[in-house]
């Protein structure tokens, strides 16, 4: 058994130290929290932990603004020749019909414009004048290729053969003389 020992702090009692022996009391009830003490030092950092799991994906946040254009980069290879798509349907009949032909002053370009819709044509055309000099051919000689005049005794064939007439002797000498 240990000694207990009380010291009374009271001015009208002259023994302030008595010991006593017994066994000890039940336990009292908490007395009341006292003041909250400073703060103590910072305590040296511990071992790394282990990686926690990866959180939820956060909401997407606002477009930011496009940027410039970039430069164009390197054209790559041709991909392969894709399959061959069915046959579409039958389309509508269409029909394209010659409305007018008009001169036009030489110099000018031609036109071509459809007066009609897309499945019932009607073009109607502008052709420039053509160049009004006139052109003479030359006399075919050894070297140059150019008309001939058909004389007496010969003939032209329809395919553009020159044939000689056949003639008796007589009609030789007096186509001769």
């Amino acid at each position: 058994m240990e000694d207990i020992i009380i010291t009374l702090d009271n001015p009208n009692v002259t023994n302030t130290e008595s010991v006593i022996s017994g066994p000890p009391g039940p336990q009292g009830p908490p007395g009341p929290q006292g003041p909250k003490g400073d703060t103590g030092a910072t305590g040296a950092t511990g071992p790394q932990g282990p990686q926690g799991e990866t959180g939820a994906t956060g909401a997407t946040g606002a477009t930011g603004p496009q940027g410039p254009k970039g430069d164009t980069g390197a054209t790559g290879p041709q991909g392969p020749k894709g399959e061959t798509g069915e046959q579409g349907p039958k389309g509508d009949t269409s029909t394209i019909t010659v409305g007018t032909v008009t001169t036009l002053p030489a110099g000018s370009d031609a036109t071509v414009v459809n007066a009609g819709t897309s499945t019932d044509a009607i073009f109607n055309f502008g052709i420039p004048k053509g160049d009004t000099s006139t052109y003479t051919l030359p006399p075919a000689t050894s070297s140059t290729l150019g008309g001939v005049i058909v004389g007496d005794g010969l003939t032209v064939q329809s395919d553009g053969t020159i044939a000689t007439n056949t003639f008796s002797t007589q009609e030789w000498t007096a186509l001769w003389a």
